[in-house]
């Protein structure tokens, strides 16, 4: 008799072995989804993933969820993110304390109820421990949700997200920089920069005042903006950017002096980046003072050469054409070159120079270029040669300039017919 009943708690041992065996198999599916997923092997991962039962009642199904959230997170397919994430906190949420005496009560309930109808009463205990750590993961659950929220544009939903997230949401300097920048894209301008003034004041970090500044400018708020905008720069020390975009703000706030000072500034410290130059060149050209301009131009030239081209312009705008010429030489795009010289030569009235250029135009492919075939041949009637002028003439085809031809075309016939009304 004795015999038997081993025999029968051996078998019914083993059933209850097999099948946990079969569930553990469901459970091994979950931690190779999970290595999967911080592998880089999604496709993978999916699979392990079909591969769990839902329904196995040992499943721990927060943990299910949050692989399956973060799998769909790394796989850009935030929806399905969202839904996993608040499964997964729903799922944490639900979790209770389970002694380490009850979990083995659970494990060896099969083989000491044999027979018995009466179930093993489970005492729940609450554990500041367990508490505590559970709080912990919906936290970052939350933090996580913020995230998949920010990718679908759901700015408003990523902000109480991360407000839900605890420490997670507020531990670094960048949480409230992308706190902000949730407001923002929101439209809530305001708390945008609450969110900034209090990571500030908590951090102390500069990017979070670089990030007012952009948002101050942005807004027009020109004078604001400055002023964040010289706090950053002390604190955060000199750099070229910065000084360019205090600048940028100072000449749309109409503050030219200041911006004129902070270029100036800047040029000094960066003696290597010809933006400073080129701005300042802008800058002294709206104040009339065209050859101050005119001469930082070509400092910044001097530093890299492909500013040379607007230098010559900056020279022949002054009408220093001596100068413009000689800089002129140094250019290196002979289209560029052509085109400077032709328009130096029609502003002085040399048309036998512009004349002297036909052959360098035609050599550089310049001859499908109708203003400067209409520019050779006005060169050629004001220099009275009729015939060459009325050759090009005839390649005209743009309406405005067939207009002007027509123009020409009459004079010189009256000059023809009586050349001394063209002395």
């Amino acid at each position: 008799m004795i015999k038997k009943i081993l025999t029968v708690l051996i078998f019914i041992a083993c059933a209850h072995g097999a099948d946990n065996n079969a569930k553990i198999g469901d459970l091994d599916h979950m931690a190779i989804a999970t290595a999967m997923v911080y592998d880089g092997k999604y496709d993978g991962a999916k699979s392990e993933l079909d591969l769990v039962d839902i329904n196995f009642q040992a499943l721990d199904r927060a943990k299910y969820y949050t692989i399956k959230a973060t799998l769909a997170s790394k796989t850009n397919l935030h929806e399905q993110a969202v839904e996993n994430f608040i499964k997964a906190i729903d799922e944490t949420k639900k979790m209770v304390y389970v002694s380490p005496k009850e979990a083995q009560d659970k494990k060896r309930k099969y083989l000491f109820k044999i027979g018995s109808t009466s179930k093993v009463t489970e005492e729940i205990k609450s554990d500041p421990e367990f508490e505590h750590n559970k709080q912990i993961k919906i936290e970052r659950l939350y933090a996580n949700l913020s995230q998949s929220y920010y990718k679908l544009k759901e700015y408003k939903k990523c902000v109480d997200a991360l407000d839900l997230s605890g420490e997670n949401g507020q531990n670094k300097a960048g949480l409230y920089a992308f706190r902000a920048d949730c407001y923002w894209k929101a439209g809530e301008h305001s708390n945008a920069m609450e969110a900034l003034n209090r990571g500030y004041e908590k951090f102390s970090d500069v990017q979070l005042l670089k990030q007012k500044y952009f948002y101050l400018s942005e807004l027009k708020l020109y004078k604001a903006a400055v002023e964040t905008a010289k706090i950053y720069i002390d604190k955060a020390g000199k750099k070229e950017d910065d000084y360019l975009y205090l600048a940028q703000m100072l000449i749309q706030a109409k503050q030219t002096e200041d911006a004129i000072m902070i270029l100036e500034e800047g040029k000094m410290i960066f003696p290597s980046n010809p933006t400073f130059g080129v701005m300042l060149t802008n800058v002294y050209l709206k104040k009339e003072m065209r050859h101050t301009g005119a001469a930082i131009m070509e400092s910044s030239a001097n530093i890299d050469q492909k500013y040379l081209k607007d230098s010559v312009e900056s020279f022949r705008q002054v009408k220093d054409y001596s100068h413009a010429l000689y800089l002129n030489m140094h250019v290196v795009d002979q289209k560029d070159n052509i085109k400077q010289k032709i328009a130096m030569h029609l502003e002085r009235g040399e048309f036998e120079q512009i004349i002297g250029l036909k052959d360098a135009m035609m050599r550089n492919g310049m001859q499908d270029d109708e203003n400067i075939i209409y520019t050779l041949a006005y060169s050629y009637y004001m220099a009275g040669d009729y015939p060459n002028a009325e050759i090009y003439l005839q390649s005209i085809n743009d309406n405005d300039l067939f207009q002007k031809a027509t123009i020409i075309r009459k004079n010189i016939e009256k000059c023809k017919a009586n050349p001394r009304e063209c002395i």
